[in-house]
C-alpha cells in the first residue's frame, strides 16, 4: 500500500457490471477532494471503465496488479493488469463450472477459487496451467471465499448439513480447528475487516467476532438485492460497501451505527466488488501503479464494482 506521511487512507473501489459487460472503479479524489468515505457529502466522482466486452463478469478480485474476473459465460477466470486498460494477462487463468456459484480470492498475487462441483478450492498463479495448492479438506460445496490476515474463509453449502457454514484455512490450505459458524442461510457473501467476520445473507447482516466466536445478527437489516460485500477502514471509522442491483449502486453503511451513509450510483447490474486500500491525499510518485490508475480513471472512464480481502 502507498503511503505518505499524515494522509488519510482510502479506498480504491473494483466492481463487476453485468449490465454493461464489463469491470470498473471508482476514483475516490472526486467531487470537493475530501476522501473521508464516513462523510455522507463525499463524491468519489463517475464510475469510470477498466475493462469491457466480457461475457457476464461476476466475481472479482484485485491483488498486487492484477484485476482477476470470473466470466460467466465461458466459465473462466480471466487476468488483467490494473494499470493498463484491456491488458489481458491470461484470459484463461483457470475453468470453473458454468452456472453454478464461483468464489474468487486474490492474495500475494495469485488467486483463490472455490469450485463449488469438486468440492475443492484450488490457487492459481497469473499464468495458469496447474493450480500450485489445491484442498478439500471440510469443503462442501464451496460458493463464496475470502482472505484476511493470510487465512482463507470459505462459505460451503454443505449438502447433508443445515444451512451454510463457514470454514477457516490458512494460506497453505490447513484447516483449522471446527467451523467458524453453521446454520447460516444463503446465498451468503462474506468479508473479514480486522477480528469479525461479516455475513451477508438475504436481507441482513450478521457480525461474527473472531475471536470470541459470539454472532450478533441484524447489524443491518431492511436490504433488498445486494449480491456482494466488501469491507472498509480508514483506522477510524469502519464502513461496509454493499452491490445494490435494485438502485443499480454501490451502498456505504457505517458499522458502528448501521446506517446508510453514501450511495454511488451510475452503475449497470452491478454484480461483485472488492476493495484496495491506499493512501495519502496526493498520489506517492513511486507508485506507479496508482499513478496509471488513478490516470486512467481521470481520461478514460470507469465502471467499478469492488470485492477483496481485508
Amino acid at each position: 500500500m502507498p503511503s505518505i506521511a499524515g494522509a488519510k487512507i482510502f479506498p480504491m473501489i473494483f466492481i463487476t457490471n453485468l449490465g454493461g459487460s464489463h469491470t470498473a472503479a471508482v476514483s475516490p479524489f472526486g467531487g470537493s477532494g475530501t476522501i473521508d468515505t464516513s462523510d455522507p457529502r463525499i463524491d468519489f466522482g463517475q464510475p469510470q471503465l477498466l475493462v469491457h466486452n466480457l461475457a457476464m463478469p461476476l466475481d472479482i478480485a484485485v491483488t498486487d496488479d492484477i484485476v482477476y474476473a470470473v466470466i460467466g459465460n465461458k466459465g473462466i477466470i480471466s487476468a488483467f493488469s490494473a494499470i493498463s486498460p484491456q491488458q489481458v494477462i491470461n484470459g484463461n487463468v483457470a475453468a470453473v463450472p458454468k452456472g453454478k456459484p464461483v468464489g474468487i480470492a486474490a492474495f500475494g498475487g495469485n488467486v483463490f477459487v472455490a469450485d463449488f462441483n469438486h468440492n475443492t478450492v484450488r490457487e492459481y498463479t497469473s499464468a495458469g496451467g496447474s493450480p500450485v495448492l489445491s484442498f478439500s479438506q471440510g469443503i462442501n460445496r464451496p460458493s463464496e471465499i475470502t482472505a484476511s490476515g493470510g487465512n482463507l474463509f470459505v462459505v460451503n453449502q454443505g449438502t447433508g448439513k443445515v444451512g451454510e457454514y463457514v470454514t477457516e484455512y490458512d494460506a497453505t490450505g490447513h484447516k483449522l480447528p471446527g467451523n467458524l459458524i453453521q446454520g447460516l442461510g444463503g446465498p451468503i457473501q462474506i468479508t473479514v475487516l480486522g477480528t469479525d467476520l461479516f455475513i451477508l445473507s438475504k436481507k441482513t447482516i450478521d457480525e461474527l467476532d473472531l475471536t470470541t466466536h459470539q454472532l450478533t445478527t441484524g447489524i443491518i437489516t431492511g436490504l433488498n438485492g445486494a449480491t456482494d460485500i466488501a469491507s472498509f477502514s480508514d483506522g477510524k471509522v469502519n464502513e461496509l460497501f454493499l452491490t445494490d442491483v435494485p438502485n443499480q449502486s454501490i451502498d456505504v453503511y457505517n458499522i458502528a451505527t448501521g446506517k446508510l451513509v453514501k450511495q454511488i450510483t451510475g452503475l449497470h447490474g452491478p454484480q461483485g466488488i472488492t476493495i484496495v486500500p491506499v493512501s495519502g491525499s496526493v498520489p506517492d510518485a513511486s507508485s506507479s501503479w496508482l499513478l496509471l490508475l488513478l490516470g486512467l480513471i481521470a481520461t478514460v472512464g470507469l465502471k467499478v464494482i469492488v470485492r477483496q480481502p481485508a
